[in-house]
């Protein structure tokens, strides 16, 4: 009896060790998340969240996986973002004008990595400490920046929206297709300055003018290349006429004297090509 009670404790221990030993979401701290990778399953899909039972038999075999925490803690980003409006040189080289339609602005960001995606930036990026998760969203700011601005400076109320430093997510969000060019990104806040900003007015007026310039140079142009068309085509329809012509008279130089005398009157033209006739011979 006694024995056999040793043994169910045993028994009890065993299956409570591997019991634990599987169990992952306890060696998950509080507000943080983990990505399970082992070498016989790899990258387990789902996210291990304190709190939520999550059970793995893979941790069960020794040296077998390898358990990724990440704090998804929001992360705050300053970029400056200057350039041209598009083809703002070429405008001013069309016309001769020194319009100045450069822009300056300063973007901070507060971003953070939506949990979900953990496990794909695990398997894509070999992201396995919060250093690496921050070094990629850093790597994504300037793009996303440029995007921001690049929005801003083309929506319909530019100047309006430029008035606040704390601008509408949502807006921005749909704006620049964020969910589908930076999908694992979580945006928290957006704040945009101006340190120079274009006169919109003027150049969409420029870009207007410049489209009607063109317009009408394109249709000169293709005035003068369809009118050098025809006359190419009436010269060579031409010339071709006096080579067939050559090849005619070489055949039947007959057709030189007739030709030298034709008129309308045949009568008279009759009258002519005998007189060729009678001074060609008195000649040879």
């Amino acid at each position: 009896m006694k024995k056999a009670f040793i043994s169910l404790i045993i028994l009890i221990i065993a299956a409570g060790t591997v019991f634990v030993f599987g169990w992952i979401q306890i060696f998950v701290p509080i507000g943080k998340y983990g990505v399970l990778a082992s070498k016989t399953s790899g990258i387990d899909p789902v996210p291990v969240t304190n709190g939520v039972f999550s059970w793995k038999w893979e941790r069960l075999i020794p040296t077998n996986t390898e358990l990724y925490i990440f704090s998804i803690e929001p992360q705050r980003f300053t970029t400056s973002i200057s350039g041209e409006l598009p083809f703002a040189s070429e405008y001013n080289n069309a016309f001769s004008t020194n319009y100045d339609f450069s822009y300056d602005y300063t973007v901070t960001l507060s971003l953070a990595v939506r949990q979900e995606y953990l496990p794909q930036l695990v398997k894509d990026f070999s992201v396995k400490t919060d250093d690496n998760l921050s070094d990629l969203l850093s790597q994504q700011v300037q793009n996303i920046s440029s995007d921001i601005v690049q929005f801003l400076i083309t929506s319909n109320n530019t100047e309006n929206v430029f008035v606040h430093t704390s601008l509408d997510i949502p807006e921005i969000i749909n704006g620049i297709d964020a969910y589908g060019k930076y999908p694992f990104v979580l945006f928290n806040s957006v704040e945009v300055k101006k340190t120079k900003s274009p006169d919109l007015v003027l150049y969409e007026s420029v870009k207007n003018s410049y489209s009607e310039y063109r317009a009408q140079t394109q249709g000169h142009i293709l005035d003068t290349v369809v009118k050098e068309n025809q006359t190419s085509s009436e010269d060579y329809f031409l010339f071709e006429r006096y080579r067939n012509l050559g090849k005619l008279l070489t055949e039947y130089p007959v057709l030189i004297d007739y030709l030298a005398v034709q008129q309308d009157d045949l009568t008279t033209a009759f009258e002519k090509l005998k007189a060729v006739r009678t001074t060609k011979a008195e000649t040879e």
